[in-house]
């Protein structure tokens, strides 16, 4: 898990860096550099990659339906910070624990 965020990190510092200097996206400078069919191939790759992510974590939250979702949103009403429940992966939140 170590090795493949510190590569995460350093595509997208890369990715910001190059976009900051050329005024270009990274699917920009991979087309110029070599082409239309491994730029299409990377994006798509991207995508499928992307969603497998998203699937993951909605399956994760569906199992795990206490566990705090990484988007849910706190509010510090009153007796403390409390859960707003998580609308896009239909994770429960108790009656009890949901805030107004």
């Amino acid at each position: 898990m170590i090795p493949i965020t510190i590569a995460l990190i350093v595509v997208q510092e890369m990715a910001s860096r190059l976009g900051a200097v050329t005024g270009k996206g990274l699917s920009d400078l991979i087309r110029e550099e070599f082409g239309f069919r491994l730029t299409f191939i990377v994006m798509v790759t991207l995508i499928v990659t992307n969603f497998g992510n998203v699937v993951a974590e909605i399956r994760r939250h569906r199992e795990q339906p206490r566990a705090v979702p990484a988007v849910a949103v706190y509010r510090g009403a009153g007796g403390g910070v409390r859960r707003s429940g998580c609308s896009w992966c239909a994770a429960p939140t108790p009656a009890s624990r949901r805030s107004s």
